[in-house]
């Protein structure tokens, strides 16, 4: 919000917020300004009252009812600001058996199968734990588009209301591919989803990035190349995957009985001849040799993949400007 232009004050405990130890609070607070309250205490509720009229929008994240009861809430809030735009994130919701309980990101990400369903799964079964906070972060962008939509109404009515979002909400609403299945007529869920399986994540359901990097598929294939890079593909247009063939010298394939209908109409085992026909064409040059060869192309969907230092680095990320440096 305070890159649209909004005036921000951050609320930060009496005794300090112990973020600013790490240099992620540069950027997450960035155009922020700053005061210390103890919204635990009588006084400290009192100066939130007595700043509520001069501001268009509150966000709080103090959990269910905590706010209610100190006198800061939605209600106690509008009554003194009928245009208060008053937006709220909780760990889990106002309502259910985890309502009062806190939430963390790893916790929220367990409970909605972000960690079982992903990218990343190893072998033996075993759950990656995904480092980043999607859920806050998720549930952010979720806040920032209500706060804009009921600041738009109250353009309109003159009229505040309560928005509201939590995190666990911010990740089912983004569903992982076990969930995001795409049925056809007569068909039904399967009672058991098993990652990897033969149906759950096959390519007639779900795009090929979303499926188990374990399974090497013709239309999201991740192939090494002659330098030891990696590229990742995503085939998943008509007409990508022949153009990816042509690109790669191998239009040969469709004279041939047993790859004619690649990459969806052909046998278990062809399909796997075919897989490992191009990863020894593929180790033949360097990906950047490839990717000359792709973008001359312009309809083969892959690139490379990168560090996150060398994407930070990428000529593109350079030129869209899209780092700043302090």
């Amino acid at each position: 919000l305070s890159d649209f232009g909004a005036e921000v004050v951050r609320v930060e405990p009496a005794d300090g917020d112990p973020g600013w130890g790490t240099p992620g609070y540069l950027l997450l607070q960035r155009g922020k300004k700053s005061i210390e309250l103890d919204v635990t205490s009588a006084a400290g509720q009192e100066e939130i009252r007595r700043l509520a009229p001069g501001f268009d929008v509150v966000v709080e994240s103090l959990g269910p009812d905590v706010a209610d009861e100190a006198g800061i809430g939605y209600q106690a809030l509008s009554g003194l600001n009928p245009g208060l735009v008053y937006a709220a994130v909780t760990g889990w919701g106002r309502t259910g058996p985890f309502a009062h309980l806190k939430a963390d990101d790893a916790l929220v990400m367990a409970k909605s199968g972000t960690m079982r369903y992903q990218p990343g799964w190893h072998g033996g079964d075993r759950p990656v734990f995904r480092s980043c906070p999607d859920p806050s972060y998720f549930a952010g962008m979720l806040l920032v588009q209500g706060v804009l939509a009921a600041l738009r109404v109250r353009d309109v009515t003159g009229e505040g209301q309560l928005v509201e979002t939590n995190l666990l909400q911010a990740l089912t609403c983004r569903q992982n591919p076990a969930v995001r299945w795409l049925l056809r007529e007569n068909e039904e869920l399967p009672s058991e989803a098993k990652p990897g399986g033969p149906e759950i994540l096959s390519e007639k359901h779900v795009l090929p990035h979303h499926m188990d990097p374990r399974v090497i598929n013709l239309i999201g294939m991740r192939v090494e190349t002659k330098d030891g890079r990696w590229l990742v593909h995503s085939h998943t247009e008509p007409k990508f995957f022949p153009a990816w063939i042509a690109t790669i010298g191998l239009d040969w394939i469709w004279e041939d009985e047993r790859f004619k209908g690649a990459p969806h109409d052909v046998s278990l085992e062809n399909k796997d001849e075919l897989i490992s026909i191009v990863q020894k064409r593929m180790k033949e040059k360097t990906a950047e040799e490839w990717m000359e060869l792709y973008l001359a192309n312009g309809n083969v969907c892959g690139d490379v993949i990168q560090t996150t230092q060398e994407a930070l680095r990428h000529p593109q990320v350079v030129a869209a400007k899209l780092l700043a440096e302090f």
